[in-house]
């Protein structure tokens, strides 16, 4: 672990990411975080109090893009089921208006 870790942690929690968001952002276990936090006395919490809305699907098309499933749900809060459900949802919406289907991020 390096000092730049823990910085890069506390700028995080600072803007209200949760330790599950945080060890998503950075590729690191949520466990590792938690005692990172601890240790450097960092207020990350634990989870958020309620979920976030997810965005429609060309939005939440764009932010996939280069990030995994797990990342996106960990940013709203959301399993990665209700990520591939809105994918599912998109899909089918295009397919019955005729439009061609979406590419898959």
């Amino acid at each position: 672990m390096t000092d730049d870790t823990v910085r890069r942690i506390r700028a995080l929690a600072e803007v209200g990411s949760t330790r599950a968001e945080i060890a998503g952002l950075l590729s690191m276990a949520e466990w590792k975080v938690a005692a990172i936090c601890v240790a450097h006395s960092i207020p990350a919490t634990p989870k958020r109090t309620g979920k976030r809305k997810l965005p429609e699907w060309p939005e939440l098309a764009i932010e996939l893009n280069g990030a995994t499933q797990g990342v996106v749900a960990a940013r709203y809060g959301v399993s990665t089921t209700a990520i591939s459900q809105a994918r599912r949802k998109a899909e089918k919406a295009a397919a019955s208006s005729g439009e061609p289907p979406t590419t898959r991020p």
